[in-house]
């Protein structure tokens, strides 16, 4: 059901083989062709009691039972099962659902228009302009900019969107995103987008804002911190160096590994095998390193603790120009509980979104997460990817 969701992007499945309470019933045509020849002259009257056969035999039939028309006996081959909306609802439901069949299979799809809906899809297509701007801006990944809105005509519904949805926003464009005011001064690149009949300004500026969750630096921060943005337990970033990942990792280089329970649980196989298994990356002998340079082999686990470690292969050689980021790679939550708080990954490696977080949360015993200490509201498992950085509570 999960993955039906995500990837049809629904809200909500439902199954039943209660055709009645959505007003579908079964009605009939007959296979012209193999009829038509099999038949000859009977056809014709066949043919019209085909297509007044009730749903109750049509059900009955569906479901293995035998078909006798003018005492010929039908197989499944010889007439097309559809569906069709009846009774006083009929016209009603025929508005409200697109409907789509396959063999006794029927997918009935919710067209109504719904505000909370038609907000999110205006979201997304301001992630994907977002994601434009930055391809045709020639940003990478790990480039750190901030962009600056604008909206054009003010009032437009469009900046009540952005401002409802920008956590969604920057999560999903991995760019975090600001109104734009007039002490701004240091634009890079500007282009202007149509989004729902207003006029949407984008502008570039480098670095990222103090307050975003994802930002390398903040004031006091040296990268060491449990807060600012970083996982409540202890961490240790992963980067490859001459080495490349499996390809359903879309060639990440960059990852985390939360270091549960005691440092002394971890030792050098553990952590090598966690690269191995976060990257895909089997078959071949890893060696892990404190420095780029490859002038600090990882011998000592000590030193782990919210710190950088740099993957290579044995005959790659080591390079003083690559610098670790400040502040754990990947995106996560915090979740507190009454012992304390723990952490829970939402990707890993960088850009691959992990599907098991419910089995995550499963693992640490925790039954519900809510976006307070009273508790009101449990969250879906699904709005979780939009609250990246947040310490969220179980």
């Amino acid at each position: 059901e999960k993955y039906i969701l995500e990837e049809l992007n629904v809200k909500a499945l439902t199954l039943s083989g209660d055709k009645a309470s959505y007003g579908v019933t079964l009605r009939a045509e007959p296979d012209h062709k193999t009829l038509g020849l099999r038949l000859k002259g009977a056809f014709k009257a066949v043919m019209a009691e085909i297509k007044t056969l009730s749903d109750e035999t049509l059900t009955q039939f569906v479901d293995g039972g035998d078909l006798v028309v003018q005492g010929h006996k039908l197989d499944t081959g010889d007439i097309r099962i559809m569906y069709s909306f009846s009774g006083e609802k009929s016209a009603e439901l025929s508005s409200k659902y697109e409907a789509d069949s396959c063999g006794d299979i029927l997918v009935m799809l919710d067209i109504t228009p719904d505000p909370e809906m038609i907000e999110e899809g205006v979201a997304r297509e301001v992630v994907n302009r977002v994601q434009k701007f930055r391809k045709s801006a020639g940003l990478k990944v790990s480039d750190e900019v901030t962009m600056h809105y604008s909206v054009v005509p003010g009032d437009h519904s469009l900046t009540t969107v952005i401002v409802k949805h920008l956590e969604y926003i920057q999560t999903s464009s991995k760019t975090p995103l600001r109104m734009k005011s007039e002490s701004v001064t240091n634009i890079t690149k500007t282009e202007k987008f149509d989004v729902k009949g207003a006029k949407l300004e984008l502008n570039i500026s480098p670095g990222f804002p103090l307050d975003y969750a994802g930002s390398s630096s903040a004031p006091g921060d040296s990268g060491e911190s449990e807060g600012a943005g970083n996982p409540a337990v202890d961490w240790v970033n992963v980067e490859l160096v001459g080495v490349r990942s499996a390809r359903h990792t879309g060639g990440a280089k960059k990852a985390g590994i939360l270091l549960t329970g005691q440092l002394a649980d971890w030792n050098l196989q553990r952590l090598t095998t966690c690269v191995q298994d976060i990257f895909g990356i089997y078959g071949v002998n890893l060696e892990l390193y404190y420095k780029p340079d490859k002038s600090d082999k990882v011998e000592n686990l000590n030193f782990l603790k919210n710190n950088t470690i740099y993957a290579f292969l044995p005959h790659h050689k080591g390079s003083s120009s690559q610098q670790p980021k400040k502040g754990f790679n990947c995106k996560f939550l915090n979740i507190a509980q009454s012992q304390g708080t723990t952490s829970v990954l939402l990707e890993n490696p960088v850009g691959c979104t992990l599907d098991n977080i419910q089995d995550a949360l499963s693992a640490l015993k925790i039954s519900g997460v809510y976006k307070d200490e009273t508790k009101k509201k449990k969250l879906q498992v699904s709005e979780l990817s939009k609250m990246s950085g947040l310490t969220l509570y179980a």
